[in-house]
């Protein structure tokens, strides 16, 4: 393996970016900001496809939502 999840990109993303779950989180998914998908996580929340979360931590590859 030579790369991880979401590693490349990630640098773009802040703390109180805003998106939309293209999937549920259960509580892992994948999340749509700034026209890419990101897999993302919650504070193990279920969260259904079609919310609108907000990063609040950005931390070892790990990008964790709360819904908005």
């Amino acid at each position: 393996i030579e790369s991880r999840v979401n590693e490349d990109e990630k640098s773009s993303l802040t703390v109180g970016m805003q998106g939309k779950l293209t999937s549920d989180l259960r509580p892992i998914g994948t999340a749509e900001f700034l026209d890419h998908l990101y897999e993302v996580q919650t504070n193990g929340h279920y969260l259904e496809a079609g919310t609108k979360v907000e990063i609040i931590n950005l931390a070892d590859n790990k990008i964790i939502v709360k819904p908005i």
